[in-house]
């Protein structure tokens, strides 16, 4: 009755049509997918789930009717939940409606719905996520159905990249079961491949194809890592953090290799690994946590005034941030001139104690500087030795205002990688000027 309107695009004539006849007696299966499919398209979701309730108690078997209820609700109930405003318990009823009614298509209410609930649940501070909640509906997908492809999109005039849903897929999934200590699972939904024993020293990491981006795969990594910490098989876990340092410089990297070597290490390779993270920059409300930890580290092994010029940061971050007031810490920090200490002095202090560390095993080359390219953000050291050696501004202890040819420099060599020729190449770190 309705097909020929409904393939032209004649909404509105298909309800005025439906409004006269005022009787559904008649109607056969397709005459309820084209009204109800006409609602939907203009935005009268109510009426569109409606028509199709009524349609699936005439006609049970009548299965395209499904993807039309599920589209009323997404549209009607899903797309715009406020998760600022509303509580996600209210929608859950219609989520388990829509899966248990409809399949996971690409496109279709299932996937459309399901995505939108998980989103929705992480989009909570890390330590409100209920994670088996995440885990529930995680499951509900098949991430060898998402699609693996990345989006670009246009924020304030710039590209910025957006992972696929699949890669999306796995960082959530690994995520919720490692928060629910669930870690064999976790290291066999990362890669079914890789064992869980504490038994192999060497590990092939990925399926080669699911061919994700190397930031998905530095933090799929990572959390094998920490899996393999929790599992107490820090042999593993300090294999792939070491694979992980020489591609990436992020702090949580050292920070957990702080952790292995605070339990099984040396006082000194322990301090080494707490300092290169410290060191990494400097936003140390992201390493409160950390920073206390380094310091009951050092108060155990009867290092007390560096310990309480650690907890002291950790003091004046918290009053930067207006966070409310740790008291152990004030009981910790029971020196009166380091209590006094700004955030300055207190840095000046610990940078000194962190780089002491940091280098202790370390020997500095000299060399000049050969070569700049890239408008001075890159270029080439030639070594007192004879070696070439590549750096960019971002090696520099001190962000120079310019680099000239012909500057004296020292710096630690370091076997590094060249992402663009996907090959390992030589890299001066830790680069420093040598006055003249």
């Amino acid at each position: 009755m309705f097909r020929d309107l409904y393939n032209s695009q004649d909404f509105k004539v298909i309800i005025n049509l439906h409004n006269q006849l005022n009787n559904t007696q008649e109607y056969k299966e397709w005459d309820y997918f084209y009204l109800a499919s006409s609602f939907n398209k203009l935005g009268q979701y109510k009426y569109a789930y409606e028509i199709g309730q009524e349609c699936k108690r005439k006609f049970k078997e009548f299965k395209n009717i499904n993807n039309v209820i599920g589209w009323s609700l997404y549209y009607g109930v899903i797309k715009n939940f406020n998760e600022e405003v509303d509580n996600v318990n209210s929608i859950l009823k219609y989520v388990d409606y829509i899966t248990e009614l409809c399949e996971q298509e690409k496109f279709s209410p299932y996937e459309l719905t399901v995505k939108k609930i998980i989103k929705i649940i992480y989009s909570k501070v890390d330590t409100n996520i209920d994670y088996k909640l995440g885990n529930k509906y995680l499951d509900l997908l098949d991430p060898n159905k998402l699609s693996n492809e990345e989006r670009i999109v246009k924020k304030d005039g710039v590209d910025k990249r957006i992972i696929s849903d699949r890669e999306n897929w796995y960082l959530k999934k690994s995520k919720a079961l490692y928060e629910l200590k669930m870690y064999n699972e976790c290291l066999n939904i990362i890669n079914p491949k890789l064992p869980v024993t504490t038994t192999t020293p060497r590990i092939m990491y990925f399926i080669i194809e699911r061919k994700f981006s190397e930031s998905t795969e530095k933090n799929l990594r990572y959390r094998q890592a920490c899996c393999y910490i929790a599992l107490s098989d820090y042999i593993t876990a300090k294999k792939i953090l070491l694979d992980l340092s020489e591609k990436f410089t992020e702090w949580w990297i050292y920070e957990k290799l702080y952790q292995i070597e605070k339990s099984s290490g040396s006082f000194e390779s322990t301090l080494k690994n707490a300092s290169i993270a410290l060191l990494r920059d400097n936003q140390h409300k992201a390493r409160v946590k950390m920073l206390e930890d380094v310091g009951d580290y050092l108060i155990n092994n009867e290092y007390i005034k560096e310990a309480q010029y650690h907890y002291n940061l950790v003091r004046l971050v918290r009053m930067e941030e207006g966070w409310k007031e740790n008291k152990r810490l004030e009981t910790l920090v029971n020196d009166e001139n380091i209590k006094l200490s700004d955030k300055r002095d207190t840095l000046k202090y610990l940078n000194d104690f962190w780089k002491k560390y940091k280098y202790i095993d370390v020997t500095f080359e000299e060399g000049t500087i050969a070569h700049i390219m890239d408008g001075g953000r890159s270029g080439f050291i030639y070594s007192i030795n004879g070696v070439s050696y590549h750096f960019v501004i971002n090696n520099f202890l001190r962000k120079p205002r310019n680099i000239n040819v012909g500057e004296k420099v020292k710096f630690i060599p370091k076997e590094g990688f060249d992402k663009k020729k996907n090959r390992k190449s030589q890299q001066a770190m830790d680069i420093e000027f040598i006055k003249q």
